[in-house]
């Protein structure tokens, strides 16, 4: 199984000299350091400052005009089955409340893929370094509520879904575990726990000579999201 890494977010890989067959690529971690006297909530995933309830995103639409670095990205690793295309990610100390998955063109190329909604979990360690697990959460949730988590990629569908569940008899929102440091010497650090939102590949086009990369059409994911904030000083 491979990770297809379409989101925005987290640490760069940086190609100095680009060359036409390279692509955007980012990798975990995705919490910023945090600034000298600057509130512990500053993993602006939506790059403004102080704007509590938001949306992160990103479609799958390899040949429309500006996202022709998905194309370079899918035909240079061609999806296999069980593939994980990440489309989002949840911040540190954020938490998710709603997720929709649209589609609203047919795309006869694509006869006979499917794909379901996932949420993988990225858990660091104490070296910085870091696991990703897929989960049931969103499988259960998509199952529970839709009665299926199987979409026809040549088809339009619309899937809206709640990302609440229930902990200790209270229904909460999803929510990304922060880091923390240990609080004293005989004591060890917190390491956070982020989510990914993505789509798992389950079958590949009948037609063989077509793959995503081809794909004419747009799945878009969007999630709200909320955060906390707090201000510097008065």
């Amino acid at each position: 199984m491979a990770n297809i890494k379409l989101y925005r977010g987290g640490t760069p890989t940086v190609n100095f000299m680009w060359r036409e067959s390279d692509y955007p690529e980012f990798n975990p971690p995705f919490a910023n350091p945090n600034y000298k006297d600057t509130p512990p909530y500053d993993s602006h995933a939506d790059g403004a400052y102080n704007l509590g309830d938001f949306v992160l995103g990103m479609p799958v639409n390899p040949n429309n005009v500006g996202m022709t670095w998905q194309r370079k990205m899918l035909a240079e690793n061609p999806i296999a089955v069980g593939d994980i295309i990440q489309c989002a990610w949840l911040p540190e100390d954020h938490f998710a409340t709603a997720l929709n998955l649209k589609s609203v063109a047919v795309d006869a190329h694509m006869a006979g893929a499917t794909v379901a909604l996932v949420t993988q979990t990225v858990q660091y360690d104490a070296t910085g370094a870091y696991t990703i697990t897929e989960d049931s959460f969103l499988d259960d949730a998509v199952t529970a509520q839709l009665g299926s988590n199987v979409f026809n990629v040549d088809e339009p569908f619309n899937a809206r879904v709640s990302l609440f569940k229930v902990e200790n008899g209270y229904a909460v929102p999803l929510y990304s575990d922060p880091s923390l440091p240990a609080k004293d010497a005989s004591s060890s650090a917190t390491y956070g726990k982020f989510y990914v939102f993505g789509l798992k590949v389950l079958s590949l086009p009948t037609d063989s000579k077509y793959s995503f990369a081809d794909m004419l059409k747009g799945i878009y994911m969007s999630v709200r999201m909320q955060a906390f904030e707090c201000p510097t000083n008065y």
